[in-house]
C-alpha cells in the first residue's frame, strides 16, 4: 500500500502500489503537499484516508411555498412539488 494525497484538499488515501500511477494520473499527489498535516497519520494501509476540514456552519437553505393546496419545497439545488 502506498499513500496519495489530494492536490487541494488535507486528504489522503492509501492504496495498492499497483493504483499509485492511476491515482497520480487524476490528479493526486505521490508526496505530501504543504497544505496536508502529515504529524498524526496512520500507518498506511491501517485507514483509507479522510477530509479533515471543519464544518464550520449549516449553509443548506431550504424554502417552503404553500398556494391552494400545493406546497413546493426547495432544498440547495434540489426541488420537488407535492400536490
Amino acid at each position: 500500500m502506498k499513500r496519495v494525497y489530494h492536490p487541494t484538499l488535507n486528504t489522503w488515501q492509501d492504496v495498492p502500489d499497483g493504483d499509485v500511477d492511476s491515482w497520480a494520473d487524476a490528479g493526486w499527489r505521490k508526496t505530501a503537499p504543504k497544505h496536508v498535516d502529515t504529524s498524526d497519520l496512520p500507518e498506511v494501509g491501517s485507514h483509507p484516508g479522510y477530509a479533515t476540514i471543519p464544518v464550520l456552519e449549516d449553509v443548506s437553505t431550504t424554502t417552503t411555498t404553500s398556494r391552494a393546496g400545493t406546497t413546493t419545497t426547495t432544498s440547495g439545488s434540489t426541488a420537488g412539488t407535492t400536490t
